[in-house]
This record gives structure tokens, C-alpha cells and sequence, in this order.
């Protein structure tokens, strides 16, 4: 799996086997990133919340 904020890194990724996730927007990268990998990532979006809210979004691992 390769996640990146630049289309410009796909495509190598991708032809090297990867599934890869372009990340423009951190909830709809959480959201493809729980698809893919069948997992729920509680409190990955904005502390939990996952309407957004106008807070700034990142995971709690950063």
C-alpha cells in the first residue's frame, strides 16, 4: 500500500505491484485506507470527530 498527497508517485508505486491512494482529502483517505484493508481506524479523522468541523484533520500517529 502507498499512500501520497502527489499523483507524480503513483504510478511507480503502482507498477511495482502496490495499491496506492491518492491523498488529497484525510477523510476520504482514511475511508479508502478502512476499505481497503477491512479495518475501522477509530479516531483517525480529527481527534474522532469525523464531520471535520473546521478542525485541522491528521491522523493521532502524527
Amino acid at each position: 500500500m502507498f499512500v501520497d498527497d502527489s499523483r507524480h508517485y503513483l504510478p511507480p508505486a503502482a507498477d511495482l505491484g502496490m495499491e496506492t491512494i491518492l491523498a488529497e482529502d484525510p477523510k476520504q483517505t482514511v475511508s479508502r485506507l478502512e476499505a481497503l484493508l477491512d479495518v475501522t481506524l477509530p479516531g483517525a479523522v480529527c481527534g474522532g470527530d469525523r464531520r471535520g468541523g473546521g478542525k485541522t484533520c491528521r491522523p493521532p500517529w502524527v
